[in-house]
């Protein structure tokens, strides 16, 4: 559905790129979640293109039960994943007077750290 904007053969478009991705096949789950914020799966992702506002990295927090998103743009990898997660923390804490109760992730190391 993403059409090719390269006007000839030497110059390869962004949608072709992005065009022959592989997507890996998704394993069913077992786990069930009956509250919200049960189990915030978490990724570090990182977006081939520049955002408009100069964006390369992002944050993302999902929850399991309600399938809402959270998304933090980061402007460099270096900064602290920690102080994000705590605002997001306190964020759920103060609107929906809940806790987080499990952090998944997909063992890229950002939980792995001092502070958590």
């Amino acid at each position: 559905m993403i059409d090719c904007t390269s006007t000839s053969r030497t110059n390869i478009c962004q949608s072709c790129v992005l065009r022959k991705h592989i997507m890996l096949p998704f394993v069913s789950s077992t786990s069930m979640t009956f509250m919200p914020f049960d189990i915030i799966h978490s990724d570090f992702w990182t977006f081939p293109v520049l955002s408009s506002l100069g964006h390369r990295y992002y944050v993302l927090f999902l929850d399991d039960y309600s399938k809402y998103l959270w998304t933090f743009p980061i402007d460099k990898k270096s900064q602290v994943f920690f102080s994000i997660f705590t605002t997001l923390k306190a964020h759920i804490h103060t609107l929906f007077e809940r806790d987080i109760k499990n952090v998944q992730c997909d063992n890229g190391k950002e939980f792995d750290n001092n502070l958590f």
